[in-house]
């Protein structure tokens, strides 16, 4: 067990077992409509589930600071959280980028580690009518400023094939389609980040490959 973040979380252990018998019903209160709003409901035990009350409270003092380590590799090295005598695998790192990076399938047989990346967003259009798809790259979270986006439409779909986009010039214009009403774009990602056009494609040859099984 880790050392929680900061974060007013809190930590109980588990306590008595109330049931593990499939269909049972149990009455239970649910805060799932917000704080304000704790209402009795009925919990049913699935099968193969075991429903256990809470224990005393675990405090800072009870868990073991975790240690994150580095492993070995000519390229990718894994990078594991090690707690007491737990060891979890948490992300790799790319020596050759000087980045973390994280196994992602590309292709149907092509699995790379790739670093956070800008992706492609297909929702936004080039005229104040919306009839013209304009596909953008948004410049957020953790993503490389200098390596490709990412294009993953259909991903979810086989077989699995993603691509790879340079930035372009920042864009300046564009528009979104909300409720049937076409109006000034903004971006779907919070402290409005800057918009960029998509450049040409690329190849995830600057990637390393791996596999499932042996990465």
């Amino acid at each position: 067990m880790s050392r929680p973040r900061s974060n007013g979380r809190t930590y109980l252990r588990r306590g008595a077992l109330v049931s593990d018998t499939p269909g049972t019903t149990l009455a239970v209160f649910d805060m799932s409509m917000g704080e304000s709003s704790c209402a009795p409901s009925q919990l049913e035990v699935q099968p193969g589930i075991a429903v256990y009350g809470a224990g005393e409270l675990v405090t800072l003092g009870d868990l073991e600071p975790s240690v994150v380590e580095s492993g070995v590799g000519p390229r990718i090295v894994p990078v594991w959280n090690t707690t007491g005598g737990f060891r979890a695998l948490v992300g790799y790192r790319d020596l050759v980028l000087g980045a973390d990076c994280l196994l992602r399938q590309i292709g149907p047989e092509d699995w790379r580690c790739i670093p956070p990346s800008f992706e492609v967003w297909h929702d936004f259009y080039a005229d104040p009518a919306c009839k013209v798809p304009k596909d953008l790259i948004f410049e957020y979270g953790d993503g490389y400023p200098d390596s490709p986006a990412l294009d993953f439409a259909g991903v979810w779909n086989c077989p699995k094939t993603a691509r790879a986009f340079s930035r372009g010039p920042q864009a300046t214009t564009y528009f979104q389609l909300d409720g049937g009403v076409c109006f000034p774009g903004s971006n779907p990602i919070y402290q409005n980040p800057p918009a960029y056009e998509v450049g040409p494609e690329v190849t995830f040859d600057l990637y390393a490959k791996l596999t499932p099984t042996v990465a």
